[in-house]
């Protein structure tokens, strides 16, 4: 699994304020301002996944949804400091909905659209905000019943 991702935030600076007169003239808005901030990343991990599959209908075209949890180890790569690699990991929940064609009596093609959500999440970020990411994919392969 590989990605490259940008996050771009806004955050209040507590350096410097805006003032504006108001109507009063003897009043003032005193605000923080805000400022724009954005860092890129690239991760490249391996993901480890366990879940269930429930068979809706079918026998040679077969449609199942399922669920699971998923777990990806691996290095993220910082744009600002290219030298700079952290290991990474994320540990969350998958939904998924899986067609599957029979080709043989033990071998299936199939095509599964997923969604993965994180809700642990470290060494990724190194603002002071935490980042727990989602993931909507497609994957496809072969399946083969032991």
């Amino acid at each position: 699994h590989r990605q490259r991702t940008t996050i771009s935030y806004d955050y209040a600076s507590g350096e410097t304020v805006d003032v504006s007169s108001s109507a009063d003239a003897l009043s003032f808005n005193v605000m923080p301002a805000t400022e724009a901030k954005s860092y890129t990343y690239s991760l490249q991990h391996a993901t480890f996944s366990a879940g269930a599959l429930y068979l809706l209908k079918g026998t040679r075209l077969s449609h199942k949804i399922g669920g699971g949890v998923f777990y990806m180890a691996g290095n993220t790569v910082w744009s600002e400091d290219p030298t700079r690699a952290t290991r990474t990991q994320f540990a969350g929940y998958q939904l998924l909905y899986r067609i599957e064609y029979g080709i043989t009596a033990r071998t299936n093609f199939y095509i599964q659209p997923v969604f993965r959500h994180s809700l642990f999440s470290n060494g990724v970020n190194a603002e002071a905000f935490s980042v727990k990411p989602y993931w909507a994919g497609l994957s496809f392969g072969v399946a083969y019943k032991f």
